[in-house]
């Protein structure tokens, strides 16, 4: 699943928020260290979401031209901690699409997204 990296343009923030139609479901998304890091990059994607019965599962998806990693943990509904913690080690240069997706009982329940940078010595 591949969301518009337009969207992370768009916000220009550190934190995203996004909210499904006729929920007040919220999901947000920080990253570590920002908008940019230097290869071999460490990133840390930091997930909150309100408590919900409905909560399933969490992934988050760092991909970019020529690479791809995801993870995901399963959430227990409203006993689930209200932030979870990712990292990707050693991504190397691109331009990447930072995604966090949460899942639900049933299907999709948010998804947001931006762009993330890792850069090689010369800053490309």
């Amino acid at each position: 699943m591949r969301i518009p990296a337009l969207l992370a343009a768009l916000t220009g923030g550190f934190l995203l928020f996004a909210q499904p139609s006729g929920s007040s479901e919220t999901l947000a998304m920080r990253i570590v260290p920002g908008t940019t890091a230097s290869a071999p990059a460490a990133v840390a994607v930091f997930a909150t979401v309100a408590n919900h019965e409905e909560n399933r599962a969490l992934r988050v998806v760092a991909e970019s031209a020529d690479y791809y990693r995801s993870s995901q943990m399963e959430l227990n509904g409203e006993r689930a901690a209200r932030t979870s913690q990712f990292v990707f080690r050693d991504l190397p240069v691109g331009d990447y699409e930072i995604t966090v997706i949460l899942g639900g009982a049933r299907g999709q329940r948010a998804v947001t997204s931006r762009a993330f940078f890792v850069t090689g010595p010369l800053g490309r």
